[in-house]
């Protein structure tokens, strides 16, 4: 297997791109630096304008809220003049028209006096703002895709280290190991299917290049694999028509298996062992 790019970046390195990263995120997405920008820029004709809105909008919300004042203390006045089930319907049904007539006015009032300067030049500012800061920390966009590439690099290191390793190899199921050896098998090009956990009929992967099939029976024991497996091995090569097998195995085979192997020719059956794993896994 051809070795991943190894990550190299020093940890100072690390630690000065992941600062400068959170200080992007900071200036970008802080109103309060937004503000500061747009205040700072905005022309003296715009404050004057915000000045004169705010007295404005304040003077309507009072005059809005004292008539609102005084229709409620008249109701309740007249309530309590007379306090009965019908004198309270007669008091909430007018006090809700009444409320309604109000804010319509205090939006009407509003809508006379046209402050769309401020809004158009507080969005241009603030549109400005974000370009600037974008613009200002466009190498730690470009540092933030670099530690992207990195933590995937370095996964992949660390698990081709780990598999560079027997241990590895060792602490594998059953299903873990075959799919590893189904790695090593792709990357020699053959087309590989790995049996589903459970009955695999006495194959564990399927192999397939230059128009042969191949039948790979997978054993992650810690003894060596006896005769009797090589033998089913080789039934199931003649029955579904195989062209040859391989036997995988963490710590070879027997004598007897060996023996087995290189007498029955017509459909050969190749044995791996750890160290031809390992082998074909530096490659």
């Amino acid at each position: 297997m051809k070795e991943p790019k190894k990550p190299n970046f020093t940890e100072e390195e690390l630690k000065e791109m992941n600062q400068k990263l959170e200080e992007y995120d900071q200036t970008l997405y802080d109103a309060t630096s937004r503000n500061q920008y747009i205040e700072k820029n905005t022309s003296s004709k715009i404050k004057n304008l915000k000045l004169l809105k705010t007295i404005i909008y304040t003077l309507i919300d009072i005059l809005f809220y004292g008539l609102l004042v005084v229709a409620f203390v008249y109701s309740m006045y007249e309530l309590y003049k007379e306090f009965s089930f019908f004198c309270i319907l007669f008091v909430a049904a007018p006090m809700i028209i009444v409320y309604s007539i109000l804010a319509a006015i205090r939006e009407g009032l509003k809508g006379l006096f046209n402050f769309k300067k401020i809004d158009e030049e507080e969005k241009k500012y603030y549109l400005e703002y974000q370009r600037l800061v974008a613009k200002k920390y466009e190498k730690y966009r470009e540092m933030k895709r670099q530690l992207d590439y990195y933590e995937s690099d370095l996964k992949q290191y660390s698990i081709y280290c780990m598999k560079l390793k027997k241990e590895y190899w060792y602490h594998l199921d059953g299903h873990q190991f075959e799919k590893e050896v189904a790695i090593i098998f792709r990357n020699e090009g053959f087309d590989t299917k790995v049996s589903k956990v459970g009955a695999d009929g006495g194959v564990d992967i399927v192999l397939s290049k230059d128009n042969k099939r191949y039948a790979v029976q997978c054993k992650a024991h810690t003894s060596k694999i006896s005769e009797s497996v090589a033998r089913d091995l080789y039934g199931v090569l003649h029955a579904k028509k195989f062209d040859g097998g391989y036997l995988v195995t963490l710590n070879g085979v027997s004598s007897k298996t060996k023996e087995f192997c290189k007498r029955n020719k017509d459909k050969p059956i190749v044995i791996w062992t750890i160290k031809d794993i390992m082998q074909k896994y530096n490659k």
